[in-house]
């Protein structure tokens, strides 16, 4: 998780500076990387890790997560997995 989230350091001035209080990219950011973590097969505790350093990091705010969890979309299968 640390090389995880030391690579998210290095880009997140640039992803606050373009999804800073747009929830409408926060989201389309976290569905991108649910479509990348199905496309790599789901591996285990990816989005986890993700969402926390994300989280962590200010990147995407508390109120796109919860958001992001409630939706039901079905052009983003696998949210249960």
């Amino acid at each position: 998780m640390k090389v995880e989230k030391d690579i998210w350091n290095k880009v997140k001035q640039s992803f606050v500076f373009v999804l800073e209080d747009n929830r409408k990219l926060q989201m389309m950011l976290l569905h991108q990387l649910q479509i990348l973590w199905q496309e790599r097969d789901k591996p285990k505790g990816f989005m986890l890790r993700t969402f926390v350093i994300l989280y962590q990091l200010g990147i995407v705010e508390e109120d796109t997560f919860l958001a992001w969890k409630e939706e039901v979309n079905p052009a983003y299968p696998s949210k249960g997995d």
